[in-house]
């Protein structure tokens, strides 16, 4: 199949190839008539710019690269997704690669970088920090020179807290993720900061159980902390599912014998029955976000960094079994 050229319009157009490059990147020295003719008929002959020549033109690059951990995450792959929309609908494209290659990523190639890996070590940072390129973190900021868009941990895991404190089961478990998560330390702060305003005096760090953010290893843990806990507050979706499959195999049943609530919304805590209580965050919100802050930071380089929160959402579901006075909220 046939690839439209600049050359191609040019011809329909009946001027030069270099009157149609003028006008379909902007440039001056071409009339509005002559301009609107040509993008009219670039349009209607599926012209596509081939980017190398967009890169000459405009003396910038389209392209964004996105930073991953894994593509295996639903929850990642979801926001990537998002924001990938979101770039594409304001004229840029993004490539996602899951390692940092500071010759690739520091290169003319990009335009900028969006960290989507929210373990990233500090080691990390600090290399990606030495390349100078934009870059927006999906997590807290580690220095004042770093701009980002996070979720907002301590108001996610202060809903969680008062929803499950709500349940008739009383005996509190708190299953954490990776101690090297910087959203993990959020959480846990803000988690144990509550149970011990409730409970003066008491060791939070005691009911304090590291789940990795996997669900094999809560469902390891579930055969012990089924006996001592009947409340659990994960922070994701994938622990309480753990805990979910523990309990069946106790023959617990999850909203009536135990109480659970999850982070992450992800679509398997959307399928469980009962269905998991948990912690959502507006995608569309999040990634529409992503690219304002990238567009101001790599138009105005010299703006002070600045740190934009992702409110969010207390999704309720049946995982939870409420005392007198309690009861699902919409």
């Amino acid at each position: 199949m046939h690839q439209t050229t600049l050359n191609d319009i040019a011809l329909k157009a009946g001027v030069s190839a270099a009157t149609v490059s003028y006008a379909l990147n902007g440039h001056a020295g071409v009339s509005s008539q002559t301009r609107q003719r040509i993008q009219r008929l670039a349009e209607e002959m599926h012209y596509v710019p081939h980017l190398s020549a967009q890169i000459l033109a405009k003396r910038t690059t389209p392209i964004i690269c996105g930073l991953v951990d894994s593509f295996t995450g639903i929850f990642n792959n979801e926001l990537l997704d998002a924001v990938q929309d979101e770039f594409q609908a304001t004229g840029y494209s993004m490539l996602a690669v899951n390692r940092i290659v500071p010759e690739l990523i520091g290169s003319d190639l990009f335009r900028g970088l969006i960290v989507f890996d929210f373990n990233v070590s500090p080691e990390a940072r600090k290399q990606i920090d030495m390349i100078g390129t934009p870059t927006i973190y999906l997590t807290h900021p580690h220095s004042s020179q770093t701009s980002s868009v996070a979720m907002d941990n301590a108001a996610a895991i202060t809903l969680a807290y008062n929803e499950i404190n709500q349940s008739v089961h009383r005996r509190l478990c708190i299953l954490t993720g990776r101690s090297s998560s910087l959203n993990n330390r959020e959480r846990l702060a803000t988690a144990q900061r509550l149970y011990q305003r409730d409970h003066p005096g008491a060791d939070a760090a005691a009911i304090t159980y590291d789940g990795q953010f996997e669900f094999s290893v809560a469902e390891q843990l579930s055969s012990t902390l089924l006996k001592e806990y009947d409340a659990f507050l994960c922070f994701n979706d994938d622990m309480a599912l753990g805990i979910y499959k523990g309990a069946f195999d106790q023959h617990l049943i999850v909203g009536q014998d135990i109480s659970i609530t999850g982070f992450d919304n992800s679509l398997l805590g959307r399928t469980a029955v009962p269905g998991l209580t948990t912690i959502g965050f507006d995608i569309r919100q999040w990634a529409r976000q992503i690219v304002q802050q990238f567009q101001t930071l790599a138009d105005a380089p010299t703006i002070p960094p600045a740190t934009a929160l992702i409110a969010p959402q207390l999704i309720v579901r049946g995982s939870i079994r409420y005392g007198a006075g309690g009861g699902a909220r919409g």
